[in-house]
């Protein structure tokens, strides 16, 4: 914004003034229009001074661990020097980014995520003026887990070359063959009842994981 410009608001009492230079100082002042055209006098001049330009470093060492259906915990490296970290994040494959995360530390929990869907999130580092970098991270990417049912029954057979797992917050139930040739990796809660026709043929891997998924209720 060139020195001496006019901006004219008209009824506004609050205005973004774009096209600053970093690190100035600016004097402003503002005066009333009346009902019949005329102007107020000047109020007194008020000075601001924009902030220098934030060049941190980009974050690096992007992780996403803990995965849920609903949720996924993120972290970084720290970056020397930053008093802080803004995290975006959008869901894939056409979404926007959106803010989840203004803090000091260099983790957060993300939740209330869509099961089984995609996202990506990126991470810059806050500067001690108060501002943010212009350097983001390079965006990590992770798909949350199918949605987690209280009780499971698997009745569909395994074939050759197949890797078949469910996720159950309590209780599956299998009645099911594993072929030869075929692996089956159950995932549930607290129970895994084999009923009366599940079998595994000779040949064939079945493995059980008594940990569940996050329920999704509350």
């Amino acid at each position: 914004m060139a020195i001496g410009t006019r901006l004219v608001i008209t009824p506004e009492l609050v205005i973004t003034i774009t096209g600053l230079s970093p690190s100035a100082s600016y004097d402003w002042r503002v005066r009333t229009e009346c009902t019949n055209g005329a102007f107020s006098d000047w109020s007194s001049i008020e000075n601001l001074m924009t902030l220098a330009p934030c060049n941190l470093a980009a974050p690096t060492g992007l992780n996403t661990t803990n995965i849920t259906d609903i949720s996924a915990d993120i972290s970084w490296n720290p970056v020397s020097s930053s008093t802080g970290y803004q995290v975006e994040l959008k869901q894939l494959p056409s979404g926007s980014y959106n803010v989840v995360y203004s803090g000091s530390g260099a983790s957060h929990t993300l939740t209330n995520l869509a099961f089984e869907t995609g996202y990506r999130w990126r991470v810059r580092a806050k500067c001690a003026n108060g501002s943010y970098s212009q350097n983001w991270s390079n965006p990590e990417e992770f798909t949350t887990l199918p949605e987690c049912s209280e009780h499971l029954n698997k009745t569909q057979d395994v074939t050759s070359g197949q890797t078949d797992i469910d996720d159950s917050e309590i209780t599956l139930h299998a009645t099911n063959v594993i072929f030869s040739g075929g692996t089956a990796a159950y995932d549930t809660g607290t129970t895994l009842s084999l009923k009366p026709g599940f079998y595994a043929k000779s040949g064939a891997t079945f493995r059980a994981f008594i940990d569940g998924c996050t329920p999704t209720k509350p």
